[in-house]
């Protein structure tokens, strides 16, 4: 989690860190990825960076996170349908809407596949594994 001082970041500035970190993790694996790499591309000193994530995992988790919220927005998957029919439209709504917001944001798709993996191995941040918490109980 970040900490309670980057939220009363500009969204701007917001946007300008998360974006680097996006582009960090989504080529290279968590293990991987480097604090000072997004912290060069983002422009901001890395005494800034931990005035507002106390490590990588931190921003990692932020990322996670909007990465979810964006991504559930633009399923718009409509939870009150009555039928099987309305039911399995409504998923090849879900499925279009998916592939599309992967295809408009590559990046996304490519921090995608290396979170599952990551998830998948069993050492992902703790605030990590919070958000796929998250997820399965959207879905649930």
């Amino acid at each position: 989690m970040p900490l309670p001082r980057y939220h009363k970041l500009s969204p701007e500035r917001k946007e300008q860190i998360i974006n680097a970190a996006l582009e960090e993790f989504a080529n290279h694996h968590y293990q991987d990825a480097s604090i000072n790499r997004i912290i060069e591309r983002s422009g901001v000193s890395k005494g800034t960076m931990y005035y507002y994530f106390a490590d990588k995992a931190d921003v990692y988790s932020e990322l996670i996170k909007n990465f979810i919220v964006a991504s559930i927005e633009s399923w718009q998957f409509d939870t009150s349908v009555q039928t099987s029919e309305q039911f399995w439209e409504e998923w090849r709504t879900l499925y279009r809407s998916a592939f599309k917001y992967y295809v408009d944001n590559p990046e996304q798709h490519k921090l995608n596949s290396h979170f599952t993996r990551l998830i998948a191995s069993g050492v992902a941040p703790e605030e990590a594994r919070k958000q796929i918490r998250k997820i399965r109980a959207y879905c649930l």
